[in-house]
Order: C-alpha cells, then structure tokens, then sequence
C-alpha cells in the first residue's frame, strides 16, 4: 500500500508543481537555465494534462529568461502572465517587469 504522499506525488498535477517549485528554487540560487527547463516543463505539462494555464509559471520563466539575457523571450512570457489574469498578483508584477524592459 502507498502512502499519502506517494500516492499524491504520482498525479499529474503534482509533477507540474513540484517542476514549478523546483524551477524557483533554481531561480533563487542562480542556476538559471536550469530553471528555465524546469519552468517549460511545468507548462508543457499542464498543457499536456488539460490543466489551466498559470500566470505564475509564466511570470517566473520570465523573470528567468530576463536574468539570461533574453528579453524578446521574457516579454511573451510576461505578456502571456498578463493575458492570463492581469489582476492576479503575477499578473501586476509581470506589468511592471514589462514596462521595466521598454525603459
């Protein structure tokens, strides 16, 4: 018999967070083409799954892109967090990140 957590760990929607989580916390140490992969994985898997799409891992995989220089590549990530929901707390920080890449 599985545990709890091993039997959480293998829904699909577990492996989309635990590739969000582990892309910030790449992010955070510096490492961040690796939490570019982790980041486009995350997507791809909601998108695989049927799973909304999240301003969140399109804000983070922005603000991953600008930190290596790809600011054409953050600003539709950003753009795209923005689409999503523009009120959502991503969504505001995503609008500042974009008028920061036009100045």
């Amino acid at each position: 018999m599985k545990s709890a957590i091993a039997q959480q760990v293998e829904t699909p929607s577990a492996w989309t967070a635990i590739s969000d989580t582990l892309g910030w916390v790449y992010y955070q140490k510096g490492a961040y083409k690796y939490s570019i992969g982790l980041f486009e994985e995350a997507l791809k898997l909601c998108e695989k799954n049927g799973a909304p799409d999240t301003p969140r891992v399109h804000y983070q995989l922005g603000m991953a892109y600008a930190k290596t220089d790809q600011a054409n590549l953050a600003r539709q990530q950003f753009q795209q967090a923005v689409k999503i929901n523009p009120n959502s707390n991503e969504g505001a920080d995503a609008k500042k990140q974009l008028a920061q890449l036009r100045s």
